[in-house]
């Protein structure tokens, strides 16, 4: 029993650890997502408010590249 006590308190203290790493907390309640919308419908970046054309414009999907073990 002492085990499976110590087991679950070990899993509460790094659960905060596991979230998402997109996300800012401004304030308790205010939380921000990399990725959000605004109501004029822009994109947050992690820096500034895009537009969708602005993506459109300057984003372009790149593969990663293979590591040699």
């Amino acid at each position: 029993m002492f085990r499976s006590l110590f087991l679950a308190a070990a899993l509460m203290a790094f659960t905060p650890l596991a979230a998402n790493a997109g996300e800012i907390t401004l304030l308790p309640s205010i939380k921000l997502q990399i990725g959000d919308r605004d109501h004029y419908g822009n994109y947050w970046d992690g820096g500034h408010w895009r537009d969708r054309d602005y993506w459109h414009r300057n984003y372009e999907w790149r593969k990663k590249p293979l590591v040699a073990s």
